[in-house]
């Protein structure tokens, strides 16, 4: 065979593995988007609520979600680091979290 048939074949096989893998790419992109959206719509979810409940315990978080103890923590941590909530207590069941000073608006 013609040296520029197997140029050509490995330019056609080099577009297809491209596409595809383009297309994974774009599908994986997508699932972490939506993560990340619902994510930030129940970290929202949480203030409204500290908004209208003077304190939260990590319970309330996960009725109120509907999630995990570990991923209601995590959510109430986070929104802590941001400034937005303080916790109140060191460990267990008498932890609980508020809205920070100025978080009200």
């Amino acid at each position: 065979m013609h040296p520029l048939i197997y140029i050509a074949i490995g330019f056609i096989v080099g577009i297809i593995v491209s596409h595809l893998t383009k297309s994974k790419s774009t599908k994986i992109g997508n699932i972490s988007q939506e993560r990340t959206s619902a994510k930030e719509e129940n970290k929202d979810k949480i203030v409204t609520y500290l908004k209208e409940h003077p304190r939260a315990r990590n319970n309330d978080i996960e009725e109120l979600l509907g999630v995990s103890d570990a991923t209601s923590t995590r959510y109430l941590d986070e929104l802590e680091k941001e400034g937005l909530v303080q916790q109140i207590g060191s460990a267990g069941a008498g932890v609980e979290y508020k809205l920070k000073n100025g978080s009200h608006e």
